[in-house]
């Protein structure tokens, strides 16, 4: 059956591909190399790259004393940042403590680091410094805990937070919390540990995401999903209950759990 409107029809036959104009390929686009990277990040001043750079290769005492020049020569603390994350990326406790100390300012760029060293001194340090451990990473992204088990850090790490009062049902402006990220990839091990923490989680679209889960335990992940958020219903459409993300995700096709699974 001819289904198309009339006025559609007479588009198309006056369309002729002679007038489709000649594409020129762009090729791929440039990838950035680890080096790259670096050099847009550091300091346009040498003298602070240059301690950037000896805070990258670990050489401590070399930086250190760069950075005692930097500070007698009057650079701000601010402009020591990138010291600040070379020194975490490389493990340096003592560099970190000492650029903490002068008024380097603590950020969430430095969880992750720490978090993939297995590094507890480097996360109790940036506490210490005034880090909310329970804010967001980003708008979309839960507070840090969440990168911990994002990068599938062990339960050693995910019980430091735990034990330094991390909530896993804290959520970013987005309704995603630490639990939703487990849900999907965390050991069941771990999963049950937060659920000792929270017992009663009210964010995250937990069964959304427990839905998502591929591994074998899904089913268990379920479970428990749907004993501890007795609020749940299983024909909930995913962000019902939370505007922002609704009118944010609902570009996308929003469903019930069941829209999720695979």
């Amino acid at each position: 059956m001819d289904t198309l409107p009339a006025f559609f029809k007479g588009e198309l036959s006056d369309y002729s591909t002679d007038k489709l104009p000649d594409f020129v390929p762009i090729g791929a686009s440039p990838m950035l190399t680890a080096a790259d990277v670096q050099k847009l990040c550091q300091s346009s001043d040498p003298h602070i790259a240059a301690a950037e750079a000896q805070c990258r290769a670990g050489n401590s005492t070399y930086a250190s004393a760069s950075i005692d020049q930097l500070v007698q020569d009057g650079t701000p603390a601010e402009s020591l940042q990138l010291c600040l994350l070379e020194a975490t990326c490389s493990g340096d406790t003592a560099l970190v403590r000492k650029l903490l100390s002068l008024g380097v300012p603590v950020n969430m760029n430095l969880m992750e680091p720490a978090i993939k060293r297995r590094s507890l001194d480097l996360l109790l340090l940036f506490l210490e410094y005034g880090l909310d451990i329970n804010k967001e990473v980003e708008w979309c992204f839960p507070p840090p805990l969440s990168l911990a088990l994002d990068t599938g850090a062990d339960e050693l790490v995910i019980a430091w937070f735990l034990d330094h009062g991390a909530d896993p049902d804290a959520r970013c402006q987005m309704d995603m919390t630490p639990l939703s990220i487990a849900m999907q990839f965390a050991p069941l091990s771990i999963i049950k540990m937060l659920f000792v923490h929270t017992s009663a989680p009210q964010n995250g679209q937990l069964l959304h995401y427990a839905a998502r889960r591929t591994s074998r335990d899904s089913d268990e992940v379920i479970d428990l999903v749907l004993q501890h958020c007795k609020n749940l219903e299983v024909n909930d459409i995913m962000y019902h209950n939370h505007a922002f993300s609704f009118e944010i995700r609902k570009c996308v096709g929003l469903g019930t759990a069941l829209h999720e699974a695979d």
